[in-house]
């Protein structure tokens, strides 16, 4: 028997494909694509709401993934550097970096690195 890979969820951003691709900028493509995505609190915690967005990135391939739910920080990081106008947001470069480890890895906004 011949294994394909399968889809993991969505054609989201993920670390293990930052990582894999070296990927260290960030630039969003549009204000339409910017909408705020409530996700269900997990064992009694509240709910919570993100910013997700179409992104692009260098040599981004047809088929990668375009779309990035940002956490908390990163939304308070691009908020302290571009406003609270999310329209403002689009395509400035925003440098990332990878945050936590093991499985709390996530991706984060370096904002050491805005300008």
């Amino acid at each position: 028997m011949i294994a394909e890979k399968v889809s993991e969820g969505g054609n989201y951003l993920k670390v293990r494909f930052i990582k894999e691709n070296k990927i260290t900028e960030l630039q969003i493509t549009d204000a339409k694509s910017i909408e705020t995505v409530t996700f269900k609190g997990k064992d009694g915690k509240p709910d919570t709401e993100k910013i997700q967005c179409n992104v692009i990135f260098k040599a981004q391939g047809k088929e990668d993934p375009n779309s990035w739910t940002m956490n908390n920080k990163s939304r308070n990081s691009l908020i302290d550097a571009f406003g609270k106008d999310t329209d403002g947001w689009v395509d400035k470069i925003i440098p990332i970096t990878i945050g936590g480890s093991g499985e709390m890895e996530h991706i984060l906004v370096d904002s050491m690195r805005i300008k």
